[in-house]
């Protein structure tokens, strides 16, 4: 991958890594665990229902990689979450990413 003119790759890497619920509650997107669901691939796969774009949405995931079966958006990581679920552009997802970081 190449090296973004504005943010060095371990930056954005970090950025990437964000687990998905981390992301959402950052966004003030409201979320909750989906007790019902039972892992069909791998055991480590978990479900969540958040509400984005005035509806709720039944997004699974597994570490960083995502997807949102209600709408059949898939990706991988925070800035993925931002682009294709909330429609920011690139350095707007990683902008606001900066400005909601930990610490």
């Amino acid at each position: 991958m190449t090296q973004n003119k504005r943010y060095c790759e371990s930056f954005l890497e970090g950025l990437r890594q964000s687990p998905l619920p981390e992301t959402l509650t950052r966004m003030n997107i409201p979320w909750r665990a989906d007790e019902s669901f039972k892992p069909r691939k791998r055991q480590t796969e978990k479900c969540l229902l958040a509400f984005v774009d005035g509806e709720e949405r039944r997004i699974v995931y597994d570490g960083i990689k995502w997807l949102d079966q209600t709408k059949n958006i898939s990706g991988g990581g925070a800035i993925d979450v931002l682009m294709k679920l909330l429609h920011y552009e690139f350095v707007d997802a990683v902008r606001e990413l900066k400005s909601k970081q930990a610490g």
